[in-house]
């Protein structure tokens, strides 16, 4: 459906406008060229779309950190619609799969708390996912990255309790290890590796 002829559209400088659209991410690539006009009968709704970004683009010029908060947390925002997708199913996700959702969350409600504080959150109104950034941030650290928490599990904390005393217990053993061998062998210093020349007959023999 043709929505406006050609010789419309270049009186109206149309192509310039769009090209002034620059969005940061690859979502936002994607709706504008996706982007659809407002057909006739949907005047209200176009005068409604046209206050809102009035008042957004108010903020933008007014308000450094807000632009640059918004830019750069748009800017890593993928497009993880796949993962997203998998998640819904009975498949198990791969950590790679859970470290993209919770990047993708991080910045989200980076955007979404942005738009809370400069009180923009009713023109554009995203779903609060704090409690599910919770469930993938256990510790509270805040961060783009994502491991298997020993909160998750209390078999798992004790596991790496017990595979942190038997690294240490490995640690003190091997050093007793060779602070003998060091007595012994008669060495001023010694390391994990011991190299020995040929000519030393006298070392060779007590190893």
């Amino acid at each position: 459906m043709v929505f406006i002829d050609r010789e419309s559209t270049k009186s109206l400088n149309i192509p310039f406008i769009m090209d002034m659209i620059k969005p940061f991410s690859e979502v936002g690539k994607r709706l504008k060229s996706n982007v659809k006009p407002f057909t006739p009968g949907k005047e209200d709704e176009l005068r409604a779309e046209y206050q809102k970004i009035r008042s957004l683009m108010h903020i933008i010029k007014t308000s450094r950190e807000f632009s640059l908060t918004l830019s750069s947390s748009l800017a890593k925002i993928d497009n993880i619609k796949q993962t997203f997708l998998r998640s819904t199913t009975a498949q198990v996700l791969e950590l790679t799969e859970i470290f993209e959702i919770k990047v993708f969350l991080y910045y989200y409600e980076k955007i979404r708390s942005t738009l809370e504080k400069h009180r923009l959150d009713q023109i554009v109104k995203l779903i609060n996912f704090a409690d599910l950034y919770g469930y993938l941030d256990p510790e509270g650290q805040k961060i783009p990255a994502f491991h298997i928490s020993s909160r998750y599990s209390a078999n798992l904390a004790a596991l790496r309790v017990k595979q942190y005393e038997l690294t240490g217990k490995i640690s003190y053993l091997e050093q007793k290890s060779l602070e003998k061998a060091k007595e012994e062998l008669e060495l001023h210093t010694i390391e994990k590796q011991i190299v020995v020349s040929r000519q030393n007959k006298k070392l060779l023999q007590k190893l």
